[in-house]
């Protein structure tokens, strides 16, 4: 059995970041995680792929680039996820270990894993509650 989702990866060894593009096969919806300025490969993976994005998410604050994140906002509608802790000063969804992100085919949940830095979250796919 194939997995309900894909990821992409896209990275830059010059500044040691790695972006992701996780994307349903039966919702087509997607989520962009570190996404740096430069936003033109992601709009242009996710249009290849059929996806529309809906949220993009960073792990953490960071101080060696600029984040993509409100250019994708901006250009595509996606809701923009941050920690809570980073308490960033533009419009997103601050997010705990109690958030959940639903893309239909699987889930996103938050964890806190400080350490990187003190805000640091991460994000585990599983797959959808199901009511029965």
């Amino acid at each position: 059995m194939s997995l309900p989702y894909f990821i992409e990866s896209f990275v830059d060894t010059g500044l040691g970041n790695s972006a992701y593009l996780i994307g349903s096969h039966e919702t087509k919806k997607g989520i962009l995680i570190d996404p740096l300025r430069d936003v033109d490969r992601y709009l242009h993976a996710a249009s290849e792929l059929g996806l529309t994005l809906t949220h993009v998410l960073d792990t953490h604050l960071h101080a060696d680039f600029v984040s993509g994140n409100r250019e994708i906002a901006n250009q595509t509608g996606a809701v923009i996820g941050a920690s809570a802790d980073a308490k960033v000063g533009f419009d997103h969804n601050p997010l705990t270990e109690d958030s959940v992100i639903d893309l239909g085919a699987f889930q996103v949940r938050v964890m806190a894993t400080p350490g990187h830095t003190p805000e640091h979250i991460s994000f585990l796919i599983v797959e959808p509650d199901r009511k029965t």
